[in-house]
């Protein structure tokens, strides 16, 4: 166990991490996002890292993704790895992403119409396993951005996962339990709401899941949903569906194992904008 924790600080302090926060992983985006009661591999750091603390031998991700929009350029490359003690029931995970973003003719609070900056996310998360069936977890992550003033926002989230069976398992999410605030300029705070996602997640056989995750968003209800299928070739295909009353969101996935090391592509898009995301992850 001394060996993992010294391998967490290290990696943390080489990344400047103090809290933890990951790009959105290649195979949730190919799900729509739906992956709260997933959280089956080193994805869960974004979206329950309660899921860690099932891992049974350490993960890496690296990322990339694109967003297109009418008035939003975006760019982002992240990292996140994953350390299970077997030893014991504890799990460590780290993670960062840079983001560039460029608006055009978007903000004329800008100097111009014309805005460029970017971001720097670093994270840690720490899970734990109740019991075989059960897990919980931490995660904090530091925001580093600079526009017409720099700042850090800090943000803490907490989670759970639990497997009923071997068909059905449930996660729940619970973001901003600090109500961290942000600011874009000078003239403009606001603080960010706490936001509660429950998950389900069904396995009729062991090639197939589908996920669903809801949550409240300025009053309105937000549904994603996602199913996944592993064909007799190793190749998995993967839809899913996000969106409220009055918008939608569509994604497509694929992806293919080569022994310990996993490729994962996905697109999303919607009547504004269109994503296209990559990663390479790996078992050791």
């Amino acid at each position: 166990m001394r060996f993992w924790l010294a391998a967490v600080l290290f990696i943390g302090f080489a990344f400047g991490c103090v809290s933890g926060c990951c790009a959105q992983g290649t195979r949730p985006m190919g799900m729509g996002g739906a992956f709260v009661a997933v959280a089956d591999d080193v994805n869960a750091l974004t979206f329950n890292p309660a899921g860690i603390a099932r891992l049974k031998s350490p993960e890496v991700a690296l990322s990339s993704m694109r967003h297109d929009g009418d008035n939003l350029s975006l760019s982002a490359t992240g990292f996140g790895i994953v350390l299970p003690c077997s030893r014991s029931s504890w799990s460590f995970g780290v993670s960062t992403v840079h983001t560039t973003r460029k608006y055009d003719g978007f903000f004329d609070e800008f100097d111009g119409f014309d805005y460029e900056y970017s971001t720097d996310d670093y994270g840690v998360a720490v899970a734990y396993r109740l019991s075989p069936k059960t897990s919980v977890a931490a995660s904090v992550s530091v925001t580093e951005l600079s526009l017409s003033r720099s700042g850090t926002n800090t943000y803490v989230d907490l989670s759970a996962l639990h497997m009923i069976d071997e068909k059905w398992s449930v996660g729940l999410l619970v973001q901003n339990i600090n109500s961290p605030g942000r600011s874009y300029y000078d003239s403009y705070d606001y603080e960010l709401p706490c936001i509660i996602t429950p998950g389900i997640a069904y396995r009729p056989n062991k090639n197939t899941l589908l996920a669903l995750d809801v949550y409240d968003q300025d009053g309105r209800l937000v549904h994603v949903f996602g199913v996944e299928h592993i064909l007799a070739n190793g190749i998995a295909l993967r839809v899913g569906t996000s969106g409220m009353e009055g918008y939608g969101r569509t994604s497509f996935g694929i992806g293919k194992a080569f022994g310990k090391v996993r490729v994962d592509a996905a697109v999303a898009s919607d009547e504004f904008d269109d994503m296209t995301m990559l990663s390479l992850s790996s078992k050791f």
